[in-house]
């Protein structure tokens, strides 16, 4: 019996390993030289001359990371996404690979998204033959390429979510969540993120998978969750000493040296006076590197309020435990440590604390 059982697991670690094999073969552009494989999200890993033919060939191990790009560089640049397993081939003349049914869907899935992306370069072309023929760029031209932009880039995402709603056991939708992962909402890839998407277990969506659950910590409805930091002073402090004690505190995450910070600090150091002696706080978070700058720049700007940092910039403790990719990015919490609402500013706060403080 246990000869069988090692046998029966000898078999399933060879079936394992031979689905990790893959051969990628193709056609590059003509006047290609060289051929390159990325592994998604990594960087370039590999490459192959063209022979004579215009043809090359990859023979590799995915060892699990099986969404790979495949591409030319150079006036003949062209590139295909596929799925490393088994015999694939490519195309990157006419921009097409099969070779398993993951292959063949993101080929659909790309062709879709050139079609959808025609009229911006169509838009550009444009714009650019103008301005080549010496005339000046106006700003009505410029408000309609940001028009077709902004159409088309709303088309894209209906588009990578009906894509990925529809295919929850692929695995080649890993794919557009990795390339998608900066114009998904947080709300958007928390969502995604559940057993039921098998696209959602793959290697290559490690980094996505934890940028996910530093998301989760600032869920709207749940607890906020401790770090600690140092003040000015160089003192280390927990966040939970100034949030969940009984007043409403808005974490402020800004540096110096972020415009839109300082655009916003009028509004915010108005709101702070205005609510402060009836319960509100706040926590700025900074994403310096100068604890000189900082510290003068709140001083002079009469910033009244607690100042946490550790002076790492963007590898402050912030970016990876909260998921901060951009700044300002404010949450509002309640006097339970409950967190009430994210992103906060301008308007939006204004309205959020009257309705706090003043409808009381």
């Amino acid at each position: 019996m246990k000869k069988v059982l090692f046998l029966f697991a000898t078999l399933f670690v060879a079936t394992t390993l031979s689905a990790q094999q893959f051969t990628l073969s193709g056609v590059a552009p003509t006047g290609a030289k060289q051929v390159y494989l990325q592994y998604l999200p990594e960087s370039v890993s590999d490459s192959v001359s063209v022979d004579a033919a215009g043809q090359f060939v990859f023979r590799g191990n995915a060892d699990g990371k099986h969404i790979v790009r495949v591409f030319t560089t150079g006036e003949q640049h062209a590139s295909l996404v596929v799925f490393a397993e088994g015999a694939v081939t490519a195309d990157l003349v006419n921009l097409e690979a099969h070779g398993n049914a993951e292959t063949d869907s993101l080929t659909a899935y790309q062709a879709c998204i050139r079609q959808l992306t025609q009229p911006v370069y169509a838009q550009r072309q444009q714009l650019m033959d103008k301005r080549n023929s010496g005339a000046e760029l106006t700003e009505e031209d410029l408000a309609a390429f940001y028009a077709v932009a902004d159409s088309v880039e709303q088309q894209m995402m209906q588009y990578s979510k009906r894509v990925l709603a529809q295919n929850a056991t692929m695995r080649f939708p890993a794919y557009i969540v990795l390339d998608g992962v900066n114009d998904f909402s947080r709300e958007d890839l928390i969502a995604l993120d559940v057993p039921t998407n098998a696209f959602m277990k793959e290697p290559c969506l490690d980094k996505v998978r934890n940028l996910i659950e530093a998301y989760r910590r600032t869920q709207v409805g749940t607890r906020f969750v401790d770090f600690e930091m140092a003040d000015t002073a160089g003192v280390m402090h927990r966040l939970s000493e100034f949030v969940g004690t009984g007043h409403y505190v808005l974490i402020d995450f800004w540096a110096t040296w972020c415009g839109p910070c300082m655009r916003e600090l009028p509004n915010v150091k108005a709101l702070y006076d205005k609510y402060h002696e009836r319960g509100f706080d706040i926590v700025g978070i900074s994403f310096d590197t100068e604890g000189e700058n900082w510290r003068a720049v709140i001083q002079r700007k009469e910033m009244n309020w607690i100042h946490l940092s550790d002076l790492g910039g963007w590898k402050s403790l912030p970016v990876d435990f909260y998921g901060v990719r951009a700044i300002p990015f404010t949450m509002l919490i309640a006097p339970d440590g409950t967190i009430l609402q994210t992103n906060l500013a301008g308007e939006r706060l204004s309205t959020c604390l009257s309705e706090i403080f003043d409808q009381q």
